[in-house]
């Protein structure tokens, strides 16, 4: 989880406030998504709501 918070964050600090290409915004999106993906497959598994 924390690896793709970081490869989001890594993304967003190299922005440099010019166009951004779709490229970059897919490098911070996928990142965002698969940590939300893998944070619902925790929350499935835990016994606790």
């Amino acid at each position: 989880m924390h690896h793709y918070l970081g490869i989001a964050n890594s993304a967003i600090k190299h922005l440099d406030g010019q166009t951004i290409k779709i490229k970059k915004i897919f490098y911070i999106i996928r990142p965002l998504l698969c940590a939300l993906w893998g944070a619902a497959k925790i929350k499935k598994l835990l016994p606790w709501p």
